[in-house]
């Protein structure tokens, strides 16, 4: 028999709730922990959205691809997604990108195109800051070409111009998005060596720079920071108290475990 999930309280998830919920072995038993804890079932589908990362799609497109509906017919991809409840799409940036079809694109001008595609669709934004070249990931964090040889105060000088400016070419398309994402699976850091979660301080700094970079242009975006594999409690606890003890934007001032909080008051980045 399962257990029963915990007495609902009103307005609110805890932390430990949440992360128990994310390392069950049993998604069913996971969504009704996390979910018990709030308000109404009206509050909960209110408090989530439907998404999908088709970063991916402006390089397809430039090599010749279309997309079909369920009938066959050729249609564009967000009329589509749209048609199946979609309300939300993430695009990566990356920072100097190729036009290599798989590992490349994701400029942040590529990426204002086609978020204005979105908005006109009728959906919200995300914006993943990948802060490399390619691809960032759990086992990959390399920071751009033109920061390898940059020592901390240096790269966070580079890392808040580079947000600033890309930023503000989401304002100035009017895509300002409504998430940002700063940094990919950055369980082990960003822009390592300079900001790995061995030196904590300095990811932190990091981190904080770039938030602040959104903020001073779009003061009204969520700011999230993303880490994978949620299941490796001791990995979340570690890199949630080391950037919260080294004074991480939006960190409540509680004893860890803890999270990294947005810009909303209740909301909680992973």
């Amino acid at each position: 028999m399962s257990p029963r999930p915990p007495t609902p309280v009103a307005g609110r998830i805890t932390r430990r709730t949440l992360l128990k919920a994310t390392t069950a072995t049993a998604g069913a038993l996971a969504t009704a922990v996390a979910f018990a804890e709030l308000e109404t079932p009206a509050e909960a589908a209110a408090s989530f959205v439907k998404g999908v990362d088709i970063s991916w799609a402006p390089q397809m497109e430039a090599r010749g691809y279309s997309w079909k509906n369920a009938g066959g017919q050729t249609q564009d991809l967000l009329t589509i997604l749209k048609g199946y409840g979609i309300t939300a799409v993430r695009r990566r940036t990356f920072v100097n990108p190729s036009n290599d079809p798989a590992n490349g694109h994701c400029g942040i001008n590529e990426v204002a195109a086609f978020a204005k595609r979105v908005k006109a669709a009728g959906m919200s934004i995300m914006l993943d800051y990948m802060f490399g070249d390619t691809w960032n990931s759990v086992g990959v964090q390399n920071p751009p070409a033109a920061w390898r040889n940059m020592g901390y105060s240096q790269m966070r000088t580079a890392m808040g111009t580079y947000v600033n400016q890309t930023m503000t070419v989401m304002r100035n398309n009017d895509v300002l998005p409504t998430w940002v994402q700063i940094g990919n699976e950055i369980n082990s850091g960003i822009c390592r060596p300079v900001g790995s979660v061995s030196s904590p301080a300095q990811l932190t700094g990091l981190l904080n720079t770039a938030y602040d970079q959104v903020k001073a242009v779009a003061p009204n975006s969520t700011v999230c920071i993303h880490l994978a594999q949620p299941q490796k409690y001791d990995v979340m606890t570690t890199f949630f108290s080391r950037f919260a003890a080294n004074g991480g934007s939006g960190t409540c001032p509680c004893s860890p475990p803890t999270a990294a909080r947005t810009s909303r008051p209740g909301s909680w980045g992973t």
